[in-house]
């Protein structure tokens, strides 16, 4: 381990900022300077002057976020040049989606998800529920007579149907504005808002009722089952959908105080799907066909795909995508012309959505993805869900910059990393910190500099240990779904930083894990044995390789550990030292069905056992093995050190900072899902800064986020 010429304390550094300054500036001289190091005493203000001075709005590279309601824009994060000079940077495609919240209920949600005027709106059962969109808070939760069917959020209010067809309307505190009259037939689609009006398939009826009041203005009977309502061009459009049946597209008109019929024209006896609307051209999927009509009924142009249309239309960007199978069908709507398919890897369950620039669906139950729109529809991103989503009755909904989807009992709500535009750099990094964003500060700051030597602290306390990720020894834990990137065979490592409030006495605690309902399944284990020692096991081809650390982890402190597999020896890592554990192993780690990552414990032997007491920060995946240089140079970066760049040796499978959330910053979009994870502040002193010999200090009162009150927050830069 390296010494310097003598040590400050985090405290000592801190005792003589003055808080009440505007700025506050420290510089220490070092004692005996390297012949290599060319001092810059002014560094740390510097680099804070010109993240004080610059909007995060005006060099974020801005994407649009995709839908009508949405107030926020998807961000490319800027970086440091060096020298302090701020530059914006254009990735290829927004950042990985991250995982804002999971709302869970009380039963299956049941409905299609609703977001506008701040709240995502779903049944589950015959319970009501409304949820901040932003927080995942709960507004309210109400149970209805009946099962709750299809409810839409209308000028701040809530529209719904239920089994016991009747429409009602209700106020966010759950009080009844209005109730329909009894419908024709229960509910069967979506609800759709149309010309000021609320429309809906209900059997073979489609009815037209008031918002305002909740009278039912029209009944229109089809000779089918209705499909869900489309609204353009003046006009409500239906389909229905019969398998061997002849099945028809029908135009209405809104005439007076009722409707009228315009238009009916034939289409298969195949599965038909639902209009989509865009301009003057309606489109709409029916068996092997594609076809586009105008307003009047007149046939634009018919596209014969290879095989049949399973859902409706999402259209942007002049396009036009239906899901065929495993494959994705782009048609320019206008003409018909220039179809595009493209493979996937998942069969399709539905073309969720679309943006300017991405495409995104849901795939195989279980993965959500995006593609770009240009360039050949290259696959962006895969996120995997814990668990089916429930596509039998939603699609994805893109609001506020955010995709909300549903599996089970649970809502998802996904985003990127975002700050108010408003703020300075150094605020929006500030407020990631209190905010339980921490990974997305820490992209920020190591993006620039790599070393680990600079670090902001709120408050005099190091910002990434504010939101670390606690762990009760009971009930939390992380799961991780399995990807590719994670599962690595051959030469692997594992780090971690542990604080363990006690041992298990009467077992072992996963720290990270990834470890099989059978031995055929296992692949690596890295925790903590009864004694505290350092525990690594490997599954699988390797021999099952079990092996632990003479020295004990203390309890009541921050410690580096780590497990590694290469030439086929097995090692620990204590505090940046490796420590070979066993030997004559061979083989590979991943079985033929390789089981989910657990943080905190394991999870792949369904219920979650093993479970760690204390707190688990900065978990990284490589496939490769790290030299003793690369892994001491974690440990004197800390909880928040930057992992070690790709190389033809070694590449990051997975990253999880643990700093306010169970996101995974490697690029792979390997999402934690946390089970009552308590994020708090743990304090941590970077190894590095508590043996520096050079410390520069800026320091601002700055207020972070939507808090009036005052934060004196400090970039601190040390050698």
């Amino acid at each position: 381990m390296k010494t310097k010429g003598f040590i400050f304390t985090i405290d000592a550094v801190f005792s003589l900022i003055v808080a009440t300054a505007a700025v506050g500036i420290l510089i220490y001289a070092h004692f005996t300077e390297p012949a290599s190091f060319q001092a810059t005493t002014s560094e740390a203000f510097s680099v804070a002057q010109t993240l004080m001075q610059t909007k995060l709005a005006s060099i974020a590279s801005q994407y649009a976020a995709a839908a009508a309601n949405s107030s926020a824009a998807y961000a490319a994060w800027p970086y440091f040049a060096g020298g302090g000079a701020l530059q914006a940077t254009s990735p290829s495609g927004p950042m990985l989606p991250l995982l804002l919240f999971q709302f869970n209920a009380a039963a299956p949600i049941s409905t299609p998800v609703s977001v506008d005027s701040g709240m995502a709106v779903f049944g589950a059962g015959n319970t009501i529920y409304l949820v901040n969109a932003s927080t995942g808070n709960q507004i309210l939760s109400k149970a209805i007579q009946g099962n709750v069917l299809y409810p839409i959020v209308y000028r701040r209010y809530v529209i719904y149907a239920n089994s016991t067809d009747y429409l009602t309307a209700m106020r966010r505190n759950g009080s009844v504005i209005w109730r329909s009259s009894s419908l024709a037939a229960a509910a069967s689609t979506p609800l759709t808002l149309a010309n000021n009006y609320v429309a809906l398939g209900a059997g073979s009826s489609v009815i037209v009722a008031s918002p305002s009041n909740g009278s039912i203005i029209s009944t229109l009977t089809l000779a089918q089952q209705a499909s869900t309502p489309a609204y353009g061009s003046g006009e409500l459009f239906a389909s229905t959908s019969a398998i061997g049946a002849q099945n028809y597209l029908y135009a209405f008109s809104f005439s007076g105080a009722g409707m009228a019929q315009i238009w009916k024209k034939p289409l298969t006896t195949a599965f038909t799907t639902s209009p989509s609307v865009s301009g003057n051209i309606i489109l709409v999927g029916s068996g092997d066909q594609i076809v586009a009509m105008t307003p009047g009924g007149g046939t634009v142009w018919t596209v014969s795909p290879s095989s049949n249309v399973t859902g409706a239309a999402s259209i942007s960007g002049g396009n036009a995508y239906y899901t065929l199978g495993s494959s994705i069908t782009a048609i320019n709507f206008s003409c018909g012309c220039a179809a595009q398919a493209f493979q996937i890897t998942h069969t399709a369950n539905v073309v969720a959505s679309t943006t300017q620039t991405q495409l995104y669906t849901v795939e195989g139950f279980t993965n959500f993805v995006s593609y770009s729109t240009a360039g050949g529809y290259q696959k962006l991103w895969n996120v995997t869900l814990p668990a089916s989503t429930n596509l039998a009755f939603q699609d994805v909904p893109l609001a506020y910059g955010n995709a909300y989807l549903t599996g089970a009992n649970t809502l998802y709500a996904f985003g990127t990393c975002r700050a108010p535009g408003s703020q300075s750099i150094l605020q929006s990094i500030g407020t990631m910190y209190l905010s339980g964003s921490g990974g997305c500060a820490a992209q920020i700051l190591n993006s620039s500099y790599r070393s680990g030597n600079l670090g902001i602290f709120i408050n005099g306390s190091y910002a990434p240990s504010l939101k670390s990720s606690g762990f009760n020894g009971a009930s939390s834990y992380i799961t991780v779904p399995d990807s590719s990137s994670i599962d690595i065979g051959g030469t692997l490592t594992i780090i971690a930083w542990v604080y363990i409030n006690a041992y298990n006495s009467s077992g072992t605690m996963c720290v990270v894990c990834k470890w099989g309902f059978t031995s055929s399944a296992d692949q690596y284990w890295l925790g903590i044995n009864g004694y505290g020692k350092v525990l690594g096991e490997l599954g699988q081809g390797t021999g099952s390789a079990t092996g632990n650390t003479v020295l004990s982890v203390p309890t009541g402190s921050w410690h580096q550990i780590g497990l590694e597999y290469s030439s086929n020896t097995e090692s620990a890592i204590l505090d940046g030292q490796i420590i070979q554990i066993a030997s004559g192993l061979s083989g590979s780690t991943v079985p033929a069905s390789p089981p989910a990552l657990g943080i905190g414990a394991d999870v792949g032997n369904g219920a979650p056992t093993h479970l760690f007491n204390g707190h688990i920060a900065g978990a990284q995946v490589y496939g490769g093995a790290l030299n003793g240089s690369q892994v001491e140079s974690l440990y004197l970066g800390g909880i928040a050190a930057a992992p070690v760049q790709n190389t033809g040796l070694v590449y990051l499978g997975g990253w999880w900072p643990l700093e306010g959330d169970a996101n995974d910053y490697s690029g792979f979009g390997n999402v934690g899902y946390p089970s009552n994870i308590i994020y708090s502040n743990r304090p941590f002193d970077p190894i590095s800064l508590i043996n520096s010999y050079e410390v520069s200090a800026a320091s601002f009162p700055l207020s972070l986020g939507n808090d009036d009150a005052l934060y004196n927050v400090s970039v601190v830069i040390w050698r």
